[in-house]
This record gives structure tokens, sequence and C-alpha cells, in this order.
């Protein structure tokens, strides 16, 4: 897997967060070991969405920041509930030896959860979830 370098720009407190929208940018804090107050921070859009198309909403990412790489993951992302664009970023900078705890969705795929029912009994709803 090839590693995902996300650049990020120091974020001045009077750059408001729609003009920066509007200029290709999205708004971000680096949290973490060595942040704990949080740094603002802007990112190009077009490369953080091409990250997240690519890994996922909770990517680990290298974070290029003032000459220096770090290591880190998206923490959280928030969209526009209209056009689900990207509003806001959180990245959360760790050690790559830190031990970090990760809620993960299961979802089943496959008929063996209605194996246990009679034929027939098996209501269309339950029956698409599990069929697509």
């Amino acid at each position: 897997m090839a590693e995902s370098v996300l650049k990020v720009l120091e974020r001045a407190d009077s750059e408001r967060p729609n003009l920066l929208r509007k200029a290709g940018f999205i708004p971000a804090v680096l949290n973490g070991e060595g942040y704990e107050r949080g740094i603002p921070v802007k990112v190009e859009e077009l490369n953080l969405n091409r990250i997240v198309h690519a890994h996922g909403a909770n990517a680990k990412v290298w974070i290029d920041y003032n000459g220096n790489r770090l290591f880190g993951f998206l923490k959280e992302l928030q969209r526009n509930c209209l056009n689900e664009r990207i509003t806001h970023s959180d990245i959360h900078i760790l050690s790559q030896n830190d031990d970090i705890r990760v809620k993960l969705p299961i979802i089943f795929d496959g008929a063996s959860d209605l194996e246990h029912k009679k034929p027939g009994t098996a209501d269309p709803f339950t029956f698409n979830r599990y069929h697509r």
C-alpha cells in the first residue's frame, strides 16, 4: 500500500473558514502527542478527498507540517449535510509505537443468518438486507 501524505499549512486566526473553503482548502485541527492545545491548519480539499476516497474516513496518513513529517490518522470528518462535502477535519498525531483503540463496524453478508428460519418465513426486509 502506498503512503498517504497529507500536506497541511498553518492557518492564521484571522482566516475565516468559509473563505478558506471557497479558496479550495478545508479547515482542520492537529491534536495529539505534542499538540495538546490543538493547532489550526488548512488542508487542500482535493488532496484530502483523494485520501478519504482511497483509504476511508479514518485513514492513517503521514502529515507534512512545516517541513516535519508526522504520523497520524483522520480522527473526525465533518460534512455538509446537503452536498456531503467535507467542511472540517480533526487530525490526531501519534507515535507509531502507541496503542490505540478503534471501533470497527461489523457487516454480515450472506444467508447464514437466515438459515435458522424455515423456508418462506423470512420477511422481505431481512432478506434484502442480507442479500444484495
